[in-house]
C-alpha cells in the first residue's frame, strides 16, 4: 500500500477509517458517506490500526466505542494514537450511544474529527459529519472517489461498432466516468467531443452498457489514454452499481494490506506512555526508569540511614 504524502492528500483526499463499526453506524452513516463519495473503510480488528495508519498518514478515524474494549480501554487507545507524534496529521473521532463518547471523552481526549451519538436523528448527525469533514478536507480537491483498475482482472472495457467489438484497457473508473487505454489501431474510432454509445463495462459478475462522451484523449505508448465521461442521461442505478463497486474492491485492497501487518500488542488495560512499542521517546523513559532504579551504594547506606530510629543519648551526670 503506497503511503500518503500531504501533498496527495490536499488533491486526492483522505481516507476514512470505521473502526468497529456496527449495523446501524453501517446503514445510517457509512452508507450514506460512500454516496457523498468519501473513500470509507471498515476495520474489525483495533490492533492493526496503528501499523495502517503508519502507512497512511493522514487519515480520518472514527471509533465505534460502544464494542470490542470498555470505555476506559478505548480511553487509553485513543490517547495513545493522539499523544504520539507519527500520528500528529491524522484527525480522530468517536461515534457512541446514549452520549457515552462525549461524557467519557468529550474534554479528557482531543477528538479532532467530533464526538458523535448515534441516535434516530441520523439526518442531523450526518448534517454535523459532513461539516466536520469539510473542515477536515477529507475529499480534497477530487470530487469522486477513483478505482485504479489497471490490474484488476474483474474490470473490463469494450464497445462493439457493426459487426466488430474493439476491447480496451481498462485504466480507473469512478462513478463519473472511466480512463481508458485505447489501442492504436482503433484511434479512428476516438475523437473528443464524440459519444462512444453502448460502452459496455464489465465490472465483477455485472455487465453493463452505458454512453460515454470522449472527454480528454493522448498518445501513450500503449495506444491513446481516453478519458470518458458518462452522459447525462445515464440512470442513477448504474452510477449506484459503480460506486459500489468501487467501495467493495478498495476494501478488498484494504484488507489483502491488512493480514500483511503485525498486530499491536500493547496492553491498553494500562495507561499507555505517550509513545510506545519501540518509540524513541518510549525508550528513553524505560532508560531513565532503570537508572533511577540502579542506585550506587551510598545512596542505598544513606537511604538505610535515614529510615533508622534516631539514638537517644543518656545524660552524663
Amino acid at each position: 500500500m503506497a503511503e500518503i504524502n500531504s501533498e496527495n492528500s490536499e488533491i486526492f483526499g483522505r481516507k476514512i477509517f470505521f473502526i468497529c463499526a456496527t449495523f446501524t453506524l453501517n446503514t445510517n452513516i457509512i452508507l450514506r458517506l460512500m454516496e457523498q463519495e468519501y473513500e470509507i473503510y471498515k476495520i474489525d480488528e483495533p490492533r492493526q490500526l496503528k501499523n495502517l495508519l503508519e502507512l497512511n498518514p493522514q487519515s480520518i478515524v472514527y471509533f465505534n466505542v460502544d464494542t470490542h474494549f470498555s470505555s476506559q480501554v478505548w480511553f487509553n487507545f485513543i490517547s495513545s494514537f493522539e499523544h504520539n507524534p507519527k500520528f500528529e496529521k491524522c484527525d480522530f473521532g468517536v461515534f457512541s450511544t446514549k452520549g457515552t463518547g462525549k461524557f467519557l471523552y468529550g474534554n479528557a481526549l482531543k477528538l479532532s474529527a467530533g464526538a458523535f451519538t448515534i441516535d434516530k436523528n441520523f439526518g442531523e448527525i450526518m448534517g454535523l459529519l459532513l461539516q466536520k469533514l469539510e473542515l477536515l478536507k477529507a475529499k480534497g480537491m477530487r470530487k469522486f472517489v477513483r478505482l485504479i483498475c489497471a490490474d484488476n482482472k474483474s474490470a473490463e472495457a469494450y464497445f462493439i461498432s457493426g459487426n466488430m467489438m474493439f476491447k480496451m484497457n481498462f485504466i480507473d473508473i469512478s462513478s463519473i466516468g472511466v480512463g481508458l487505454i485505447v489501442p492504436m489501431k482503433y484511434a479512428g474510432f476516438i475523437k473528443i467531443n464524440s459519444v462512444i454509445q453502448g460502452l459496455t463495462l464489465v465490472l465483477g459478475n455485472k455487465q453493463l452498457k452505458v454512453n460515454a462522451k470522449v472527454h480528454t484523449i493522448k498518445a501513450v505508448s500503449s495506444g491513446i489514454l481516453a478519458a470518458l465521461i458518462f452522459t447525462p442521461d445515464t440512470p442513477g442505478n448504474f452510477r449506484n452499481y459503480v460506486r459500489t463497486y468501487i467501495c467493495e474492491e478498495l476494501q478488498k485492497k484494504m484488507a489483502a494490506s491488512l493480514i500483511k501487518l503485525q498486530l499491536d500488542n500493547t496492553d491498553y488495560t494500562i495507561e499507555v506512555p505517550a509513545a510506545v512499542d519501540g518509540d524513541k521517546e518510549q525508550k528513553k523513559v524505560e532508560k531513565t526508569a532503570e537508572e533511577n532504579n540502579e542506585r550506587s551504594p551510598a545512596e542505598e547506606e544513606s537511604e538505610e540511614n535515614k529510615n533508622q530510629e534516631p539514638k537517644t543519648l543518656k545524660k552524663t551526670e
